[in-house]
């Protein structure tokens, strides 16, 4: 096996857009470093920020039920915590997400985009250490980073008779050159890219939030498809990272 990385994507904010990478550094049993590392809780949070651990994503608003927020992009710095928003209405916010007053105005500024599923209220909350240690807002207890075969995108493309963007997985990895759906025999095995290693611990079962786009309208019945012609609901694989180092677009991906 021989594929390569064709893509590298972080969301430092749970349900906003992506963050494109050049190159990263891979820490052993952590989240790719600043992925999810906010998230927008809602008035009925479970998360107690006083006390911060992993919760169920139900605690946020989500991509699925939010899907104008994916439209959002991003740009964070985690240095400084500076955050810039770009909505696709044009409008735009930045601020730092250390300091609370900026925090505020960030929330106050992502609330009509969010919707009744803020329940009135929206506040930016942080995972335990921003570097990817402790804990990330993923929808995993365990730590892991996505990977997704940019072959299997083309091959559910061809089933449901529409263009898919890629950016609809949410993906931290976007793996090219492999067929479709062979991701999946990467189970159990681990895989070497640039200077890391990672094991392949299990595949991605969807949700609807794959139905909406980047453009921020759901509009692709996406699961149906993947029922109706493949039979099951899964696209991508998580992967646990057991050697860090450094991966970058144009790495190999080889089976270990």
């Amino acid at each position: 096996m021989s594929a390569v990385v064709a893509a590298l994507r972080r969301y430092p904010v749970k349900g906003l857009g992506a963050e494109p990478l050049d190159r990263i550094t891979l820490v052993a049993g952590r989240a790719l470093p600043g992925d999810r590392r906010w998230a927008l809780a809602h008035r009925a949070s479970t998360f107690d920020p006083k006390a911060p651990a992993w919760v169920p994503k139900a605690a946020f608003v989500q991509y699925h039920n939010t899907p104008a927020l994916a439209g959002i992009t991003t740009r964070h710095d985690p240095a400084t915590t500076m955050l810039r928003l770009q909505a696709l209405d044009g409008a735009a916010a930045e601020g730092r997400l250390d300091t609370p007053a900026d925090r505020a105005a960030l929330a106050a500024f992502l609330l009509p985009y969010a919707g009744p599923t803020a329940r009135g209220a929206l506040h930016i909350v942080e995972a335990a250490d921003g570097t990817g240690a402790g804990f990330a807002f993923t929808d995993t207890r365990q730590p892991l980073v996505s990977i997704l075969g940019l072959g299997s995108v083309r091959e559910l493309e061809q089933a449901s008779g529409a263009a898919v963007d890629a950016g609809r997985f949410r993906a931290n990895l976007w793996v090219d050159e492999v067929p479709a759906w062979s991701e999946f025999d990467w189970e159990d095995h681990v895989l070497g890219i640039g200077a890391a290693q990672l094991r392949v611990v299990a595949p991605i079962t969807r949700c609807s939030a794959i139905e909406a786009g980047p453009s921020g309208t759901r509009d692709l019945p996406l699961l149906a498809a993947l029922d109706r012609d493949f039979r099951h609901q899964d696209c991508g694989v998580y992967a646990e990272v057991i050697q860090g180092g450094e991966i970058g677009v144009g790495d190999l991906v080889v089976r270990v």
